[in-house]
């Protein structure tokens, strides 16, 4: 039986997959905007690339309790006849190749109490865990349908017969937005993500631009590229190995998979505070090293145009430099973009899950 490949997602620490072949693309939430008109289980809308995204909160329809969002949060971008309709997850886990003997019972029903929607999922496991794939051509059928220009208070910019929502301009929108905080950094950086999504992605827009995911060590940001980060994940309870090295912090099962924790703020010359502070970590992969770079938070996934990575200024070198690419803009502030390859095979930072 030939494997089908599903995209794993965590909601309500419960994990989920879609068929990866409906899914188009995965952002971090940005900021997005309510509108009354929009039925359950619809939460509000975004302008991506010119086109109106609406958004789904699937909490209630799979038997949730709803849930304040966070910047960690992510939207998955599913696609049904050209119709695209985004989904809220509380994280992305990858895509996961699935056979139908992993499936552990016939496809079940969850009913929502509000308007008795059925979702059809089908338990199955992976790595020993219990997971739901969702029926995912069913839930967009069931989707589209709550958005008929018929089911619903008339929305405005959406014709009758019109294939899919009309372009942002005709859609006044309340300013209200769905993910509220106080503070102005993570607000700068919701509505920044926003913008980014607004324009229309030009051809070969992307080609030689460097892709870094923005952490948060101590009070400052690093960047580090995305072509050898697995995941980010949440830590949870990591074993002690005894007589490792003080950058080990220990081990976690990650899925099944050990993942040994990794500490490299003695690399960067930063204070290395109190560690059971920090609750997220970053998997990488480099050939055959898997680690866990633990930070103090995960912001964004950004592009940069290799014209503005500029070299650490020499008034600030040390001898820590041979680790970092360069800096780079990051909003209002400078992001410091790490040489992830050369700390992970540096001799002082190797890890030896048999130390």
């Amino acid at each position: 039986m030939a494997d089908i490949p599903y995209l794993m997602f965590n909601l309500h620490c419960h994990r989920y997959g879609v068929a990866a072949i409906a899914v188009e693309e995965v952002f971090l939430l940005p900021e997005i905007y309510t509108t009354a008109q929009l039925p359950a289980p619809f939460v509000g809308v975004l302008n991506l690339r010119g086109r109106i995204l609406p958004i789904a909160d699937l909490s209630s329809w799979l038997g949730h309790p709803s849930q304040p969002y966070t910047l960690n949060d992510c939207l998955i971008v599913l696609v049904r006849e050209g119709q695209q309709i985004g989904i809220l997850a509380n994280e992305v886990l990858g895509i996961e190749p699935m056979t139908p003997n992993q499936w552990a019972t016939a496809p079940t029903t969850a009913t929502d109490a509000t308007t008795g929607t059925l979702v059809r999922t089908q338990f199955a496991t992976l790595d020993g865990q219990l997971l739901s794939l969702l029926e995912v051509e069913e839930l967009l059928l069931r989707l589209s349908d709550r958005l008929q220009p018929e089911a619903l208070p008339p929305l405005p910019g959406w014709e009758p017969g019109a294939e899919g929502p009309a372009p942002i301009a005709t859609l006044p929108m309340p300013a209200t937005a769905l993910v509220r905080t106080n503070s102005a950094t993570e607000q700068t950086i919701l509505q920044q993500r926003a913008a980014s999504l607004r324009s229309p992605v030009q051809e070969d827009s992307t080609t030689g631009q460097l892709f870094f995911a923005i952490v948060q060590l101590r009070d400052e940001y690093f960047g580090l590229d995305v072509s050898i980060i697995d995941e980010f994940t949440d830590i949870r309870t990591p074993t002690h190995i005894p007589c490792a090295p003080p950058h080990i912090i220990g081990n976690m099962n990650l899925r099944g998979e050990i993942l040994t924790l990794v500490d490299i703020s003695h690399i960067l010359n930063l204070p290395q505070g109190d560690r059971s502070q920090r609750r997220k970590a970053v998997v990488v992969r480099l050939d055959d090293v898997i680690a866990g770079i633990v930070v103090d938070d995960v912001f964004d996934v950004v592009m940069v145009s290799p014209t503005d990575l500029r070299p650490v200024p020499i008034a600030v070198r040390t001898a820590h430099d041979i680790y970092l690419r360069g800096i780079a803009p990051y909003h209002d502030r400078t992001m410091t973009v790490l040489d992830l390859p050369n700390i992970l095979t540096q001799g002082e930072l190797v890890v030896n899950e048999t130390t």
